[in-house]
């Protein structure tokens, strides 16, 4: 996977420039349909010039839902962000970045967003959906977040373009929940799991849901760390911190 210079028109540079005013920026951005402002300056993968992510190397104690992130009943900021949730509770962060920029910056990061790539879905809107993914992780990046790259394939040769983006030897991350139960799709993800490991080569391996029917067992085979977190281990963390508020114990993923 070959990498490009960044190719967007110069119209979309400068709209997250501290010198600018705000009132400035939210006008250029309402009217930027082609949210080139959220791949300014980066590297393109060729040949579907998927925005590329550079690695991370921070292991999350807790994974928390966008939903339950930005909400303002969410006071306990510690841990990664994910976007594993169904699309229509995600759009909105597509539609208006900046509007959570802020409050995402109050976690310890984030997993890139995770818009949907069903295997029947025409070719042309998995990479559509694959470039929105990278594109936020990219722009996250660029605000200064701590960004885990999110697998996602979509079937036989999704990989030139659903894997172009993302970095090689670093921590990435995959949302296992909900996926692996049916026996036929269990399948397709034990082979994409395969795939991305033996093309990216992974430092170690979040996965958003449990450690069932083996399917990460080749990751684990070559010593690759993996780290299992679920909505319930989430909730039991927050509890047990607010049972503690005093402690600087961090709760660390079970391996």
């Amino acid at each position: 996977m070959s990498d490009s210079k960044q190719r967007y028109p110069d119209s979309s540079r400068g709209y997250i420039d501290n010198d600018v005013p705000s009132s400035t920026v939210d006008r250029k951005v309402r009217h930027d349909s082609f949210h080139g402002f959220m791949v300014d300056g980066v590297t393109f993968a060729e040949p579907y010039d998927i925005p590329k992510l550079q690695p991370c190397q921070i292991m999350p104690t807790a994974l928390i839902p966008f939903s339950t992130a930005v909400s303002r009943s969410c006071t306990d900021f510690h841990g990664f962000v994910h976007f594993y949730e169904d699309d229509v509770k995600i759009e909105r962060f597509w539609n208006n970045p900046l509007k959570y920029l802020a409050r995402l910056s109050k976690f310890d990061g984030v997993i890139s967003p995770d818009y949907s790539l069903y295997r029947d879905f025409p070719r042309a809107m998995k990479i559509w959906n694959t470039y929105r993914n990278y594109a936020c992780g990219a722009w996250l990046q660029s605000q200064r977040l701590n960004v885990i790259a999110n697998i996602r394939l979509s079937g036989k040769n999704s990989e030139d373009y659903a894997l172009a983006g993302a970095p090689c030897n670093s921590v990435i991350a995959f949302g296992a929940h909900g996926n692996i139960r049916p026996t036929d799709n269990r399948d397709y993800f034990f082979i994409d799991i395969a795939k991305a490991v033996n093309i990216l080569h992974p430092q170690a391996i979040v996965v958003y849901g449990t450690d069932a029917y083996g399917i990460f067992e080749y990751p684990k085979s070559l010593g690759i760390p993996v780290h299992f977190f679920s909505n319930q281990r989430y909730q039991l963390l927050k509890e047990r911190r607010n049972n503690d508020e005093t402690s600087e114990q961090y709760f660390h993923p079970a391996a």
